[in-house]
């Protein structure tokens, strides 16, 4: 299988590169990275020298770029995104930019070439706060923040797609991910008892997700034994979207 990782070079998304070429001696990757903040391509040092793997410096809303690289590849897993509550705050547009706008394009790119798969990464945050219960994956998106907007509209786009793209054998799902154990959220647990705590009081499972959790999943959407979903929203958060009683 070839795959075209896009955010490759971020925590999580670099995790999935590294258990993929791994596990899956006969996949190939590239990894399209715009490596802002959230990208650093260190985090790549150990397949660097795979024959298997290529990486190329971009943005997703480049159509061009993409469109170039889609056409050599069987599936997009995508990755990229504008990252941090506080951070959409201050600059909305650059997350609707990305997330929404490069997710479009990514979209389209699949499905010009006809992809097999189409995997996008969100999170539980669509779903609003949920003082009590649980969240399901039908339930409605009542995002609070322009960062869970821009996640929840990928996620409409994506269900979309999916419904458009089933009659070509296109599948596209998503997983939404809780508080992972990366960048600001692993300094806030380590450096800030007060967040650790609210975070603890959050979480089910009482600890930060380890980024080899999401990727697990999305090889296993990759695998022919996803190949009857399409459409789906994949909650994978630690009891995040449950709470503790």
């Amino acid at each position: 299988m070839r795959l075209l990782v896009t955010g490759g070079a971020g925590f999580i998304g670099s995790d999935y590169v590294r258990m993929t070429l791994g596990e899956h001696p006969e996949d190939t990757v590239v990894v399209l990275d715009k490596l802002t903040y959230a990208g650093n391509e260190r985090n790549l040092d150990v397949v660097r020298s795979d024959p298997r793997f290529r990486f190329v410096k971009g943005d997703i809303a480049d159509a061009e770029t993409v469109g170039a690289l889609a056409r050599d590849a069987d599936v997009i897993v995508n990755f990229a995104a504008e990252s941090h509550v506080d951070r959409s705050l201050e600059a909305p547009g650059q997350f609707i930019l990305t997330d929404v706008y490069g997710t479009y394009v990514l979209l389209e790119a699949a499905r010009v070439c006809r992809h097999e798969r189409f995997l996008q990464v969100s999170t539980d945050e669509v779903y609003g706060d949920v003082p009590t219960g649980r969240s399901r994956e039908g339930d409605p998106l009542r995002p609070r923040s322009p960062y869970s907007a821009s996640k929840a509209a990928v996620s409409s786009l994506m269900r979309s797609f999916a419904c458009e793209l089933a009659p070509y054998g296109i599948r596209a799902n998503a997983v939404l991910p809780g508080i992972v154990s990366t960048g600001m959220a692993r300094r806030q647990w380590d450096e800030d008892p007060d967040y650790r705590h609210r975070a603890e009081e959050t979480i089910a499972l009482g600890e930060l997700q380890d980024p080899s959790s999401v990727a697990d999943l999305f090889l296993f959407l990759c695998s022919d034994m996803a190949s009857y979903m399409t459409g789906s929203a994949l909650l994978v958060d630690g009891g995040c979207s449950i709470g503790k009683p």
